[in-house]
């Protein structure tokens, strides 16, 4: 605490004074991480709400996760699962994440771009994790084509999450559909690219 005193450029003391605790300093450099992420969000051109709004955030939350910034927070993520302090912080800020993804599906329901009946809570987890997973994965791998992944992952939220009119076929996964030609009245499954 006293280093990180001196490297600010104030007093040896001033970090134990405003934070008590490495731990609680900690989480302050992850909030301010997390809020850094929604300010750089917000002065993005602003996507219609639900389903295409979803995708804006998860592109860019993976174009930044090899950014120092957000590999910082990727460490403090995974520093958390042994400090109970810090990990009251990491999961307050993973709550608010988690809250904001379900308020973008309530959203894309009642804007109409994501069906009814969808279990909003767990596509919210679902998407959470998935960001989480990337950001594991920036930080231990500077090669991981984190983009080309998340597009894919943006393929399949459209297949499940899109209206019925609004499903496209995905660019970069395998469709998969249905069909009645053996004969025999079973269903064959044929893939196209």
């Amino acid at each position: 605490m006293a280093e990180v005193g001196e490297l600010a450029g104030y007093s040896r003391g001033l970090p134990v004074h405003y934070f008590g605790s490495k731990e609680k300093l900690l989480g302050a450099v992850a909030e301010s991480l997390v809020q850094a992420y929604y300010s750089s969000f917000a002065r993005q051109p602003e996507a219609e709400r639900g389903l295409p709004r979803l995708k804006q955030m998860i592109r860019q939350y993976v174009a930044a996760a090899p950014t120092p910034g957000l590999r910082a927070l990727g460490i403090l993520i995974a520093h958390a699962a042994v400090v109970p302090i810090l990990s009251e912080k990491i999961m307050e800020l993973a709550e608010r994440g988690q809250r904001t993804l379900e308020e973008e599906l309530i959203a894309g329901q009642k804007a109409g771009n994501v069906r009814q009946g969808v279990d909003y809570k767990l596509v919210a987890g679902m998407i959470y994790s998935f960001l989480r997973g990337q950001l594991g994965f920036a930080v231990l791998n500077q090669d991981f084509d984190g983009k080309s992944v998340a597009e894919v992952f943006i393929d399949a939220l459209d297949l499940y999450l899109g209206t019925p009119e609004g499903v496209k076929l995905p660019r970069a996964a395998v469709a998969v559909r249905s069909t009645r030609s053996n004969g025999r009245g079973k269903n064959m499954i044929r893939t196209t690219t």
